[in-house]
């Protein structure tokens, strides 16, 4: 190439035509006890897209007067995503303390598609070197204690121990098998137990 001088030019009118859709429900019940209140929560919420991009590039020479070569794409790559939770909260007082317990199950979908097509002679061929499916789930189950009470005007102490454990898996699947993985796998569980002691040295 000659330094300051325009030897091809490149032209992409990309056109892309995307819908989307959400939404999400949420039930509550909450009731009031004599000593205490319980809480419980359901929620679900859904997401959804999809996503078609025609993607020519064109190369002209410097004057833009002469069509040198063009390779034109179509892509495709809807997606779905699915998140579910249950969650209930307990508080009760006891033994001149303040008990709390609750647990909270949450549920993650995702499904995506990414499609690749090389158009030739406006014929769309997908090309499976480039074109794949990944799915992704994920579950969490976590539970938790705690207890908290006055000593006296002026000590304060809490104890408490939660407990998680997920289990997750993403999943690619290649159209060719020679790029196929195995699956990455999460499945692991955790504890935080926690105290505390407050002093409250004046008003």
């Amino acid at each position: 190439a000659t330094p300051n001088i325009v030897d091809s030019i490149l032209i992409a009118n990309n056109e892309m035509l995307s819908n989307r859709t959400q939404f999400t429900y949420n039930l509550n019940y909450a009731q009031t006890l004599s000593k205490g209140s319980l809480n419980i929560d359901l929620d679900y919420g859904s997401f959804g897209r999809t996503s078609e991009m025609d993607q020519p590039n064109r190369y002209f020479s410097g004057d833009g007067s002469i069509l040198l070569t063009e390779i034109l794409s179509f892509i495709s790559t809807p997606s779905n995503i699915d998140i579910a939770s249950a969650k209930v909260d307990f508080e009760y007082t006891i033994l001149e303390g303040q008990f709390s317990a609750g647990a909270k199950y949450t549920n993650v979908i995702t499904d995506n598609t990414f499609l690749f097509y090389d158009v030739v002679a406006a014929e769309r061929i997908r090309n499976n070197r480039r074109s794949n499916l990944f799915n992704y789930t994920e579950a969490v189950s976590a539970a938790y204690v705690n207890y908290a009470r006055a000593i006296n005007d002026k000590l304060r102490f809490s104890a408490g121990l939660r407990l998680e454990h997920t289990d997750a898996v993403g999943d690619l699947n290649a159209f060719l098998p020679e790029l196929n993985e195995e699956p990455v796998i999460f499945n692991y569980f955790n504890w935080f137990p926690s105290a505390g002691l407050t002093y409250q040295a004046s008003k």
